[in-house]
């Protein structure tokens, strides 16, 4: 047997130079660039002045040396594979090979695997898995996608899978490569997210900024009609202010819920009772127009964990609670109670317009909406509650008195 590198030329044809006479009989292994291997026998005349020998490539024939050769490479290759792999009897289910990355994913070892049949780890109906290897076979290869594998601790995972059917002297077998589909979902989770934030950005930058700046204008001009009347000239005075504070707020908030998620989540004890006390003080000083009344209920005793930054929430809700009753000396009551199961409740009442029952859940996440306009005060709450653990819905009062009531729940500091 003798190794030799052989280049083919257009037609298919190994030429080679020989080092010593060959005889006709002898064999020889060719090895290709890409690495695989073939034997070839001598079939026409060896020309002995030339030292050349012509090899013919339907003389090629398996040996057990190469075989062997093949069988250690394939193994390699699919023992390092990234993706799940697993041969199976395809009328019994049994499993017959399977891959690492199988056998991690699943949770089983190689032993346990091979104890096993495709219905023991496939999440669906026998009947069905028995239809499908069916349709294999019928169609030699295809492509499935919304499988799911039970893995050895119960848990479920989301698959895509290539499939092939193999006719091995009879014996019919599949292989079946596949691929854990959580990471790719949730990675197209947040580029719907992702573009789901765009389009508010947008949608505020475009619509709501835009309005209150055509608000502004519109008193600005009113303004200069009516410089000479100060009674009217303080009322539109006070309008701009109030649009461009709106304006700025909104801002605020577009920056502030466009940074949120890239900022590590930490939760620290807070006291509840002082930040509120501080944010009623800040929302005082941005609405000056205003002169808010604050009842306040707070227990001085009791801290919470929550994210640093939930002084932010607060503000929002009883800037909200201000900003929409239309009395100079609008009522906001503030009440607090433990559950018993860990969590501090705080609930914001507010006498104002009120919030339809239909849109109470939609207005804590903006993005959502579609086509209505308002604040983003209520998706910074939302988003900041959710970092700190807790919980925020809106409530109807039905008292008759108008208004809502917001609801956060943060867990208590022990």
């Amino acid at each position: 047997m003798h190794n030799i590198d052989v280049n083919e030329d257009p037609k298919g044809r190994e030429l080679f130079k020989a080092s010593a006479p060959v005889k006709a009989s002898e064999r020889f292994i060719e090895h290709h660039q890409n690495g695989s291997a073939s034997v070839l026998t001598q079939r026409s005349i060896c020309t002995q002045d030339l030292g050349l020998i012509l090899l013919d490539p339907e003389d090629r024939v398996p040996t057990d040396e190469v075989i062997k050769y093949h069988e250690t490479r394939y193994r390699a290759i699919v023992e390092n594979s990234m993706d799940n792999i697993y041969i199976c009897d395809a009328d019994s289910g049994r499993v017959i090979e399977s891959n690492g990355s199988m056998q991690r994913l699943l949770g089983y070892s190689r032993g346990e695997m091979e104890r096993m049949t495709v219905f023991d780890f496939l999440d669906h109906p026998k009947d069905d898995v028995k239809a499908f290897i069916q349709r294999i076979f019928e169609k030699g290869t295809l492509k499935i996608k919304d499988r799911r594998y039970r893995r050895k601790d119960g848990s479920l995972v989301d698959i895509e899978a290539t499939c092939c059917a193999i006719d091995e002297g009879g014996r019919r077998l599949l292989c079946v490569v596949s691929r854990d589909m959580r990471e790719i979902k949730e990675y197209e989770k947040k580029l719907v997210e992702e573009r789901n934030r765009a389009e508010l950005y947008l949608d505020i930058l475009g619509h709501d900024i835009g309005n209150l700046h055509h608000g502004i204008m519109g008193f600005v001009g009113l303004c200069k009609q009516f410089e000479g009347d100060p009674e009217k000239l303080g009322c539109y005075i006070n309008s701009i202010d109030s649009l461009t504070m709106r304006s700025v707020h909104l801002v605020q908030n577009l920056n502030y819920l466009s940074s949120i998620a890239s900022q590590p989540e930490e939760l620290v004890e807070i006291d509840p009772g002082a930040v509120i006390s501080s944010c009623i003080e800040t929302v005082r000083g941005s609405i000056p127009w205003k002169a808010p009344v604050f009842e306040v209920d707070m227990p001085s005793d009791i801290t919470v964990m929550a994210d640093p930054n939930i002084e932010h929430a607060f503000y929002n809700i009883l800037h909200n609670a201000v900003k929409y009753q239309d009395p100079q000396m609008p009522l906001i009551k503030i009440t607090s109670r433990e559950t018993g199961d860990g969590y501090l409740l705080i609930r914001v009442r507010d006498f104002g317009r009120g919030i339809p029952p239909s849109m109470q859940r939609e207005v804590l996440n903006r993005t959502d909406l579609k086509k209505k306009h308002g604040g983003l005060g209520l998706s910074v709450v939302r988003a900041l509650v959710d970092r700190s653990a807790g919980n925020v819905w809106i409530e109807d009062p039905n008292d008759g008195k108008g208004g809502v009531i917001v609801v956060i729940e943060l867990p208590v500091y022990i």
